[in-house]
């Protein structure tokens, strides 16, 4: 009896070994694509500058799903990235007539007409989107807004709206970036210098900020603050026009032969 349960126990061992030997030798089968899969794909290719391909990828997620706000928002932002903006357009705008509550391509509607000179309506769609207290860009939609009323020559209201993307979030450096570079244009240096200081202190990195710094600081007759802001600028490397700014800073603050140091 004892012989027999031995074998049968040997039996029982191997048996589920072989089964699973069995299940192991068909091989697997790809998994399908996804309509999100394939979204994914033409957004990674948006975000590494591949705009043709992106909106070659998009395309064949709308012929898949053609209601989804989503994929019209990533052809959009493709078209933008094409410098296609009549395309850009259309394609926020097919996104907001699926759906009208999508914050996501109200903002870059909004961003898009603040690029062509269409202020009244940037102030329409940014006043939408900043109405989304979920919306993680509302600092940036209130920001847009300032802009568009500058664009109108409305310097009251543009700060009045500066003044609430600081007070939704403090210390964001586009924020301030961009109401130090409205203050320098209203000859308010002083003040601009203070919202370009915020930023530097937030980021020490942030090359633009620390040039607008500099140059605020030069107009309110602080040149050695000025020359310090520019060589901290200079050992960050920046490139193109904000080299070629800071190095004009530099002879003008810091003295002619400064460049030679």
């Amino acid at each position: 009896m004892r012989g027999r349960i031995k074998k049968y126990g040997t039996l029982l061992f191997l048996f589920p070994a072989l089964v699973c030997c069995g299940c192991a030798m068909p091989a697997a089968k790809p998994s399908a694509v996804t309509p999100q899969s394939q979204k994914s794909l033409a957004s990674s290719y948006a975000r590494g500058g591949d705009f043709i391909r992106a909106i070659e990828e998009i395309g064949k997620v709308e012929k898949l799903t053609p209601r989804d706000p989503e994929t019209h928002l990533i052809k959009g932002i493709a078209y933008f990235g094409l410098k296609d903006l009549k395309s850009a357009e259309a394609s926020y705008k097919r996104a907001l007539e699926i759906d009208g509550g999508y914050t996501k391509a109200r903002y870059n509607l909004c961003g898009l007409l603040l690029t062509t000179g269409k202020p009244d309506g940037a102030i329409e769609h940014c006043l939408k989107a900043a109405e989304d207290i979920r919306y993680p860009f509302r600092y940036a939609a209130l920001v847009n807004i300032a802009r568009a009323y500058d664009m109108k020559g409305d310097g009251a209201a543009a700060e009045s709206f500066f003044k609430q993307s600081l007070r939704v979030e403090p210390s964001n450096i586009y924020s301030r970036n961009q109401y130090g570079r409205f203050l320098s244009k209203m000859s308010r240096h002083g003040e601009a210098a203070r919202q370009f200081s915020a930023a530097v202190s937030i980021a020490p990195g942030h090359n633009e900020a620390r040039l607008g710094l500099a140059a605020s600081l030069m107009e309110s007759g602080d040149r050695d603050s000025a020359c310090e802001q520019i060589k901290r600028l200079l050992k960050n490397k920046p490139s193109g026009i904000l080299r070629e700014k800071a190095r004009k800073y530099q002879r003008e603050s810091c003295g002619a032969d400064s460049s030679a140091r």
